[in-house]
């Protein structure tokens, strides 16, 4: 399957979808909407996340911690596929960072 784009100066879908809302000039927070599946009641979801940081043994960080909206669950949220793919933007586009 070959994918074209029709016009090089069009944003994607996923670009649009991760576009820095706010940025203040001193902080390095970001706000962006990040997709999320709850396994309890399986609900996909978007959180709007102000930073997303790797700890010392690389697993994400999310502030503020994804809760599900229909059934409150926090344990039970993984990413969901698209979530995957927009994490893959960022880790690419060097915009999540390590704790030190």
């Amino acid at each position: 399957m070959d994918i074209t784009c029709q016009n090089p100066n069009t944003i994607s879908e996923l670009d649009l979808m991760l576009r820095i809302v706010q940025k203040s000039p001193k902080s390095t927070t970001y706000n962006m909407k990040i997709n999320f599946m709850c396994e309890n009641c399986l609900n996909i979801y978007d959180v709007d996340m102000k930073s997303i940081q790797f700890d010392k043994t690389r697993e994400l960080i999310f502030t503020p911690e994804p809760e599900c909206p229909r059934c409150g669950a926090t344990e039970e949220v993984v990413l969901s596929n698209y979530g995957l793919e927009q994490i893959d933007h960022l880790i690419f586009s060097n915009q999540i960072k390590t704790i030190k």
